[in-house]
């Protein structure tokens, strides 16, 4: 996977730029402050955030704006777009992720590569090149390991440990369940003989299950037989009982005088005349009562006083009304007369007018009052004797109605007593509760002689005789045959008692057995893994060896090529020791971190992040380095720079110093 295009907004010191990469090498040149570096930053933004420079998004936007964009674009179609606040990623136009968090984990699974081992491995800031020359000789392989995924190998070697203890463990578990020898033979050997034992006890039980069936069936046999003369002998009995319980009804009921059919004709008479006779007194009596109430409405009506005549009362009303406006309008009349007769203001009398006597029209205002008074008073008197003579003809209304009313219904009572039929017959001298007991002892004492006849008439039963002597001798055989056939049972119970506990016996035997068995191959299976996973820790151990001595030969001859061609063969070689990394300069060996200089250290930094690179198998195809060549003299930069595209796929490298050694140029 290689870088395609890089387009920053706004960060840091580049307001905009956008720059295109060729797959091979890439050199961006420029005077110092042009932003060189801050482009391999945008990368790193872009990549994998913020964090990855230890920075703020304020401090990585523009100054005066309020935020970043960093576009990153790949030759698979990968594309990350990530600003202070938001981050996308796409694939083939297809949105993958949009949260910073979700976008910077699958980033890492799309190279291959966490952001720590990429800073590492991939990316070389000014100066920083002499990290992994620092490093002491575990701290190198452990980079190493983790670099070619060897720690997936050491993972194995500790499910190895585990799965060994645990194998371990069970075995001794399982191991106090393994029998002792000669406790299994003594255990196989009970098995033989309770299994003889068993046998034989099957074999009695089938002789008994044959006897036991033998007597099952003739005590059936005695039973039904002992049924079949028993029920002979009963409906004998029953027969002859029953006939003697008929001559004795017979001879002990008389025939009775009169049947039951006359009690119950005498009964319904009876009871025709008493309600002939209730009616009559409900009648009378109710005759009697509305005849005195009559009789009160009559005499009520009598005592009211007669009523005025209505017309003469209304006519008088009318009349007194009539009277009554006739002196308010005179009253009227008068009081204008008496105001409109002098001015209001002096009560002088008008010019040109008779002079009126005031008190004389006064007094005839009073004297019309009065008259007026009385007619009020009258009027109030005559309706209140309208009203009592409504009330009075109401009540006289009401005492009419009454009247004719109950006249109406007493003659109806007395129509419905003349109608009224006595019942035919006479009226039997007993009451009722002697007639009806009458009726129920001749009925009984029929029904009694009525069967009594019908069981005489029954013919004789059609079954064998037999003595009560037959029956008891047949049931003293069924008995005796019961009482065999219980012995056989009981016996069988006991052998098929003995037969389970034995067989239960055997079972738990046989349980004992086979776990011991089953308990023996799992603990030997269990001893058999413990060794496998021994052996499988020693191969896998030798594995990582070789592969760890074989990536660091890879490396370390990376290193030495590309140190060698850049020093014109003054370093020969690179190596590593248990206290760290070493080279040889003519012929001398000399610790890396005690004796090189500083151009050396860089120049075995950069081979040894060149090599790592080279034997990851993450998807990163591309390098970034940012002034590798700062300290190093014109002649060897040259080397160095030209020698970078020749071990990496795709070198994106900054410098200040112009250069022809690159396939593609960026200048800032």
């Amino acid at each position: 996977m290689k870088l395609s295009k890089l387009t920053l907004i706004n960060f840091k010191k580049h307001r905009s730029l956008q720059a295109d990469f060729d797959e091979s090498y890439n050199l961006v040149t420029g005077n110092n402050y042009q932003g060189k570096s801050t482009l391999l930053q945008g990368m790193l933004v872009g990549l994998f955030g913020s964090s990855a420079l230890n920075g703020t998004s304020s401090d990585l936007t523009h100054t005066g704006e309020k935020d970043f964009s960093i576009l990153v674009e790949f030759n698979n179609g990968l594309t990350v777009k990530r600003t202070a606040k938001t981050c996308e990623v796409q694939q083939d136009g297809e949105i993958l992720a949009r949260t910073h968090s979700a976008c910077n984990s699958l980033i890492e699974e799309l190279i291959g590569v966490p952001k720590k081992q990429f800073m590492l491995n991939y990316y070389s800031k000014q100066g920083d090149a002499q990290v992994l020359v620092d490093m002491d000789g575990a701290e190198l392989t452990k980079h190493l390991e983790n670099c070619i995924g060897i720690e997936q190998i050491q993972d194995v070697i500790k499910g190895c440990n585990s799965a060994e203890t645990l194998n371990k463990g069970k075995a001794e578990a399982l191991s106090h369940q393994v029998l002792p020898v000669d406790e299994v033979v003594s255990l196989e050997s009970e098995i033989k003989v309770g299994e003889e034992k068993l046998q034989s006890l099957k074999r009695l039980l089938d002789a008994l299950d044959i006897s036991l069936e033998d007597a099952n069936t003739k005590e059936s046999a005695a039973l039904a037989h002992y049924q079949a003369i028993s029920e002979s002998f009963t409906r004998w009995n029953a027969y002859h009982v029953m006939i003697s319980a008929a001559e004795a009804v017979i001879e002990h009921t008389p025939e009775p005088d009169l049947p039951s059919s006359h009690w119950a004709e005498a009964y319904t008479s009876k009871m025709q005349h008493e309600n002939y006779a209730e009616k009559v007194r409900t009648l009378r009596k109710s005759i009697e009562a509305k005849e005195v109430a009559l009789l009160g409405h009559q005499e009520g009506l009598s005592a009211l006083v007669e009523p005025e005549p209505q017309d003469s009362l209304s006519h008088r009303l009318t009349e007194i009304a009539n009277l009554s406006a006739e002196a308010s309008v005179k009253i009227k009349v008068l009081k204008a007369k008496l105001i409109d007769s002098e001015c209001p203001t002096c009560n002088r009398p008008y010019d040109n007018d008779v002079v009126i006597d005031k008190v004389k029209i006064q007094e005839e205002i009073d004297s019309i009052s009065a008259e007026k008074e009385g007619y009020l008073e009258e009027l109030a008197s005559v309706k209140q004797r309208e009203k009592d003579n409504q009330g009075l003809m109401s009540a006289r209304n009401k005492l009419e109605s009454h009247v004719a009313s109950y006249s109406k219904l007493i003659e109806e009572l007395k129509k419905e007593l003349e109608d009224l039929q006595q019942p035919k017959g006479e009226e039997y001298p007993l009451s009722l509760k002697e007639i009806k007991s009458k009726e129920r002892e001749t009925a009984q004492a029929e029904t009694l002689r009525e069967k009594a006849y019908k069981d005489m008439q029954s013919p004789a039963p059609e079954v064998e005789l037999v003595t009560q002597q037959q029956v008891d001798a047949q049931f003293n055989n069924h008995k005796d045959l019961a009482s065999k056939r219980v012995t056989f049972s009981d016996s069988r119970a006991e052998l098929a008692e003995e037969h389970t506990a034995l067989a239960y016996s055997l079972k738990d035997a046989h349980t004992n057995l086979d776990r011991h068995i089953e308990a023996k191959a799992l603990y030997q299976g269990f001893l058999k893994k413990v060794d496998t996973y021994a052996k499988l820790k020693e191969i896998l151990q030798e594995v990582r060896q070789d592969v760890t001595v074989a990536s660091w030969d890879r490396v370390l001859g990376i290193c030495t090529d590309f140190v060698s061609s850049c020093t014109g063969g003054d370093v020969n070689k690179v190596y590593l020791s248990e206290k760290g990394l070493r080279y040889q300069e003519h012929g001398n060996s000399r610790s890396v971190q005690a004796c090189a200089s500083g151009a050396q250290k860089t120049l075995i930094g950069l081979g040894l992040k060149m090599g790592l690179s080279n034997i990851s198998p993450s998807l990163v195809d591309f390098v970034l380095f940012d002034e590798p060549t700062a300290d190093m003299s014109e002649e060897i930069s040259a080397a160095c720079m030209s020698l970078l595209g020749q071990y990496c796929e795709q070198v994106v490298a900054v410098t200040h110093r112009q250069m022809d050694t690159a396939d593609f140029v960026i200048n800032l």
